[in-house]
């Protein structure tokens, strides 16, 4: 647009790039003099597996990782005491147990959550310990009680579809 950034006047910045097939982070979007600043991330629709470098983000609030490759491994390596929201559905997350410790040491603030569609979701059943806890809501929403506020649920794609409609056009 031609409008130069004026540092003073600049409170809060957003990072939006969906849908780009990025295989990593670019490094060079987090390094501007303006990183402190940045509050939303948007790295969604990528084909992404290590989010290391976002921990230089000490204000981030907002992280949209779904349709991703993300592994326990990417997540567990997240430091971010201001994050709050963290969508992160439909990647290669394998571990439920792993997630939920490495989120409640790591995320602190953590308040809103998705990550349907992922193998963790799919196969979480419980454990013989764990027999009230029966799926993977009730887990996420027991192990962080203490700070989350929403747990998005699967899209309704998911369920099983209802039973087909009886035929009811009229045939000539």
């Amino acid at each position: 647009l031609g409008c130069p950034l004026e540092p003073s006047k600049v409170q809060r910045v957003q990072i939006s790039c969906p849908g780009q097939l990025l295989p990593k982070i670019p490094p060079e979007l987090l390094t501007s003099p303006h990183s402190q600043l940045i509050h939303h991330v948007d790295f969604s629709r990528n084909d992404i597996t290590d989010i290391a470098v976002l921990n230089n983000l000490v204000n981030l609030t907002t992280l949209l990782l779904n349709q991703n490759r993300l592994g326990n491994a990417a997540i567990a390596a997240l430091r971010l005491n201001s994050l709050y929201t963290l969508w992160i559905h439909d990647n290669k997350i394998s571990s439920l147990t792993e997630l939920m410790d490495s989120l409640i040491t790591n995320l602190p603030s953590l308040a809103f959550l998705s990550l349907h569609t992922n193998p963790c979701c799919q196969n979480y059943t419980g454990t013989p310990e764990s027999k009230s806890l029966p799926d993977y809501r009730t887990y996420v929403q027991y192990a962080l009680r203490r700070t989350l506020k929403y747990l998005a649920p699967p899209p309704s794609d998911q369920r099983p579809a209802p039973p087909p409609l009886p035929d009811t056009a009229v045939h000539f």
